[in-house]
């Protein structure tokens, strides 16, 4: 059965990718046959093993995006916008845009900000920003 039904990226609200990953490992190690997830579609070990290629390849270059010293949106914005995220498949996931609040999440962490969601303010604009890349995304991709 073939089933590899996952198109859309998680949200990272807090924590950091490998919170994601091992649990996402301890669901492979359980060998479901179909997995519902909380938000989303249906999805098998396949889809599990993509959303852990996705969390290693957004947790590594953002982190070394953060590292040059690069802002948040920057980082999102080069992130999605390259050629890898495309031939990865990433871009072709519902909201590829979301990686932006991923970003903005680990940013705190990694600046060792307060714990916790950003003020309504602060995610406001961070919703505005995830809106402008969706834009640039479409313009360069033609995504509809």
């Amino acid at each position: 059965m073939i089933f590899f039904l996952f198109k859309a990226p998680p949200v990272l609200w807090a924590g950091t990718p490998d919170n994601w990953i091992n649990a996402l490992k301890k669901i492979i190690e359980l060998k479901p046959k179909v997995i519902v997830p909380g938000h989303g579609y249906f999805t098998d070990i396949a889809g599990v093993q993509r959303l852990i290629d996705y969390w290693l390849y957004v947790g590594h270059h953002l982190e070394q995006q953060f590292n040059r010293g690069a802002s948040p949106v920057e980082a999102a914005n080069k992130i999605a916008l390259s050629r890898d995220f495309e031939q990865l498949g990433f871009l072709k996931w519902d909201a590829p845009e979301r990686i932006l609040t991923s970003a903005t999440t680990l940013y705190r962490h990694w600046s060792k900000a307060t714990p916790g969601k950003p003020s309504i303010i602060k995610q406001l604009k961070m919703f505005s920003q995830q809106a402008e890349l969706a834009v640039l995304l479409k313009k360069k991709y033609k995504l509809c």
